[in-house]
């Protein structure tokens, strides 16, 4: 195969990525194009395609990591807390220090009072943290 086609399929890899930005994408256009140079000095293509195989599995293995470490690098909370912590929700059930369920965004969750009150059900609660699957909340008052 002609190192040009293999240049064309990075690129194309690329501007992929760049519409869906998983890290997926740019893993293989990286492959792609290092497997140009192989392709550029003659190689057989079934030889190409080992390259290619090869580069693609080290550069998931090693790249994808990597990338994604310094994408989330910037956030401090998980994608769970900065989504839910500081939200106002509503109790389903009685809310204690060992038992309770919310409702917020529409999703059941178990929930714990943060100071150990029992917070009746039908309450509005804001979360005030999140351990595991449970959330941790603060009465506000009545519905």
């Amino acid at each position: 195969m002609d190192w040009h086609i293999w240049l064309i399929v990075g690129v194309v890899l690329f501007i992929l990525e760049i519409f869906t930005p998983t890290m997926f994408f740019i893993n293989l256009a990286v492959a792609a194009m290092l497997t140009a140079v192989p392709s550029f000095y003659g190689l057989d293509i079934m030889y190409q395609v080992i390259c290619f195989g090869i580069v693609s599995a080290l550069s998931f293995a090693f790249l994808r990591p990597l990338l994604l470490g310094r994408l989330n690098k910037g956030s401090d909370q998980s994608d769970v807390q900065g989504k839910y912590i500081g939200k106002t929700a509503k109790t389903v059930t009685e809310v204690t220090n060992t038992s309770g369920r919310i409702a917020v965004f529409g999703e059941e969750w178990d929930a714990r009072s943060e100071n150990g009150e029992v917070i009746p059900a039908a309450s509005v609660v804001t979360i005030t943290s999140i351990e595991g699957i449970t959330m941790f909340v603060r009465h506000l008052g009545e519905e």
